[in-house]
């Protein structure tokens, strides 16, 4: 496949190590990138668009996109998901919340074109729906210090999704407000970090 020889290329190119597990999920998660590593989880059903998601990921990073390099995110700075930092710096933790919100959605708005690209089997509306819901937690991934469970994911909750577009990203004003339904979802079904 066209995205897989694409995406080894890169890693190549680049010296970047690339992983992939069977599981579900590792470390809580079902992939990242990084500057020394591809990492993504091949036991999921979403297996294809968690690959193509990362590649994109990939893509910010190779091309150096002012977004994945920005100092709101990248550097020693802190980690969104080290809450102590969070508590100590709780204005560079907003930041830093909301550049990664604008980093996902620039992510999934490359996503959406190289799926048109490769014509990969995956359904578009139904990607853009579960991206719009992952965009959106961010405001309560920071209000609460928390993530969702793997095993409980918005994305697959009948009511949420009736509430998000299908035919298009929602920029990070829309994503970044309060969402009464998403955040209680949320609420009961989420991890600390």
């Amino acid at each position: 496949m066209e995205l897989y020889q694409d995406i080894f290329q890169k890693c190549i190119d680049n010296d970047i190590n690339i992983k992939f597990f069977k599981n579900k999920s590792h470390n809580g998660c079902g992939g990242w990138v990084s500057e020394k590593e591809f990492v993504c989880a091949y036991g999921s059903d979403k297996f294809l668009e968690i690959l193509v998601h990362e590649s994109c990921h990939l893509d910010q990073l190779v091309e150096e996109s002012p977004i994945w390099f920005h100092e709101d995110i990248s550097g020693e700075k802190g980690n969104i998901w080290d809450t102590e930092w969070g508590e100590k710096h709780p204005r560079k933790y907003l930041k830093a919340f909301k550049k990664i919100c604008e980093l996902e959605i620039d992510c999934d708005i490359r996503a959406i074109e190289k799926i048109k690209k490769y014509n990969l089997l995956i359904d578009i509306k139904e990607y853009i729906i579960s991206s719009n819901i992952y965009h959106a937690c961010y405001y309560y991934f920071h209000k609460y210090k928390c993530f969702y469970k793997m095993s409980k994911k918005p994305c697959d909750d009948p009511e949420l999704i009736k509430l998000f577009p299908s035919d298009r990203i929602m920029s990070f004003e829309e994503c970044w407000k309060p969402n009464k339904k998403l955040g209680e979802f949320i609420k009961n079904n989420h991890k600390k970090l």
